[in-house]
This record gives C-alpha cells, sequence and structure tokens, in this order.
C-alpha cells in the first residue's frame, strides 16, 4: 500500500525532473510527498546512527511522526557542474535538523534540490492564517489571502533557480480554522505555485528542460546555506509559536548561526570575493 501510493507515482516524476522533463502540478505533489517521506526517514535514521543517545522530545504530533503532507513545503531546484557519486544528501546528523527537521538538500546526478517542510512555513508568502502563542494560550490569526512577493518572511540565496511552493492546510481545515485562499483546494491541500521573478504564478506543468547550472563547489555551498536558514527560521516561528528559552531545539540554534556565517564566508570566497548579505529577512512589504 505504502509503494503504491507514495513510492510508485514519485518515482515517474523524480525520474522526469533528473531527465529534464516536463512534470504535471499532480506528479509535483508525488515528488513533494517523496521529498516529505525522505526528510521524515532521515530524521529517524540519524538518530539510530547516533545510538538514539540525542533526546529529541517530539510527541505523537510532532514532524517528522505526523503524516506525510501535513506541512507547507517549498523546493529550489537547480543543476551543479558535476554530479558523483549518483546520489547525496545534506548531512542529517546535525543537531539543528534532528530537532528541528525542517530542511535538506538531495543531488541525484547532477539535480540538486533544497526541500523545506514545517508548520506555517508560507503564511506570510500566500496570505494564509498563522497560530501565535499569546498570553500562554493559542491563537489563530486569520490571513489576509493576499500573495506576497517572495517568501514573504526571507529572500532566497539562489534566485535564478527554480522556486517551488505547495500550501498544506487540510489539517487547519479539520481544525475550523482553514481561510479561504486561492492558493488553496476544497480539501485544505495546495495547488502548486512556481515563484517567478517575486510573484507567485500557478503551475498546472513545469518543464525541467532547462534549469541554471552552477559549479558544484558554489551549488554545494548554497544548497548548505539555504538549508540552514530554513532550519533558522523555522526554529525562530517555533519559539514564537510554542517555545520557551530552555526549549530543546533552541540549544542548536548558535551554532547554525556560526555555520551560517561560516558558509556566507566560503560563498564570498567562491564568487571571488563578492560578499553577500548575512540577513536573509524580508523587513518590509
Amino acid at each position: 500500500m505504502f509503494a503504491r501510493k507514495l513510492e510508485d507515482p514519485s518515482i515517474t516524476a523524480v525520474k522526469a525532473m533528473v531527465e529534464g522533463g516536463r512534470l504535471t502540478w499532480t506528479q509535483l505533489d508525488a515528488a513533494f510527498d517523496w521529498l516529505d517521506k525522505i526528510k521524515s526517514a532521515s530524521a529517524h535514521m540519524a538518530i539510530a546512527l547516533r545510538g538514539h543517545s540525542l533526546r529529541l522530545g517530539y510527541d505523537d504530533i510532532s514532524f517528522p511522526n505526523k503524516r506525510v503532507g501535513a506541512f507547507d513545503r517549498i523546493a529550489i531546484i537547480y543543476r551543479i557542474s558535476e554530479g558523483t557519486p549518483p546520489l547525496d544528501l545534506w548531512e542529517c546528523l546535525n543537531d539543528g535538523f534532528l530537532t528541528t527537521p525542517t530542511a535538506i538538500t538531495l543531488r541525484v546526478k547532477d539535480l540538486v534540490i533544497v526541500y523545506a517542510s514545517n508548520n506555517y512555513l508560507l503564511s506570510a508568502a500566500f496570505g494564509l492564517g498563522s497560530g501565535l502563542m499569546q498570553n500562554g494560550s493559542a491563537t489563530y490569526i486569520p490571513g489576509t489571502g493576499i500573495f506576497a512577493p517572495g517568501f514573504g518572511t526571507r529572500f532566497c540565496r539562489i534566485p535564478p533557480a527554480k522556486i517551488l511552493a505547495q500550501p498544506m492546510r487540510r489539517q487547519h481545515q479539520k481544525e475550523g480554522l482553514l481561510d479561504n485562499n486561492a492558493a488553496l483546494q476544497e480539501n485544505g491541500d495546495g495547488r502548486v505555485y512556481e515563484l517567478v521573478g517575486s510573484r507567485w504564478t500557478r503551475a498546472r506543468s513545469c518543464d525541467f528542460s532547462v534549469l541554471p547550472r552552477l559549479n558544484s563547489r558554489l551549488g554545494y555551498a548554497l544548497a548548505a546555506l539555504e538549508t540552514v536558514e530554513w532550519i533558522i527560521l523555522s526554529k525562530e516561528q517555533d519559539y514564537g509559536r510554542y517555545g520557551t528559552s530552555e526549549s530543546f531545539f533552541l540549544k542548536s540554534l548558535p551554532k547554525l548561526q556560526d555555520e551560517k556565517r561560516d558558509l556566507i564566508q566560503l560563498v564570498s570566497t567562491l564568487r571571488g570575493g563578492l560578499t553577500i548579505p548575512e540577513s536573509d529577512r524580508i523587513t518590509g512589504p
């Protein structure tokens, strides 16, 4: 059942993506499900590889225990100049990932996918409602329904890449919290959108025959930077909703900030000394 519902549809979709084909939005949806599964499985695998020595504090409804496809998801896709060995996965033993399993980088041959998914990750981008802790209790703030430029919260370090996103709100609908929004279907699952320039355009199909190709060293460095910054943002958002300064997922934040600074320096060096801004956040409308 698991293979028929998830693996079989995604194999065709991912293969077409790698080979530069055209995918329908339902195939992209299947590919996102598969990437969610890879991310979730990587967290569980990493815990096992570390001998279960890290106490993560997941509860029954926490990701990666919650169902695949429950949370908003984003894919940033491009190619690199070299692609050996045939399969690569960003270092998932990192404490920052394990305590907030939000973002990974997967490479298949020369195709690189930076993938992120988390609760409310696309709220600002698509004008959706968002949860927030206020005075010790959870408060749901309805969305405006207005699409924001870019991600609404941060800008991408690899703007030439193909950027796809899918807001997911099925669980919110079950809880009576679903906003009316053009990005959502009646069942609460999102349509697929592509970021073209700074604007989101609905993708009924998507062509992968032409993708930007980056030098492999720079491509890896930018992928790592994107991954770290999505994890940092998710930790901060989780802290704003239900965290405390003693929360287990915040303990890795200082090290992630150090990694981010090192990666920014590496990217600048690989670009011949051309610096990039340290902040990836969108501060104004």
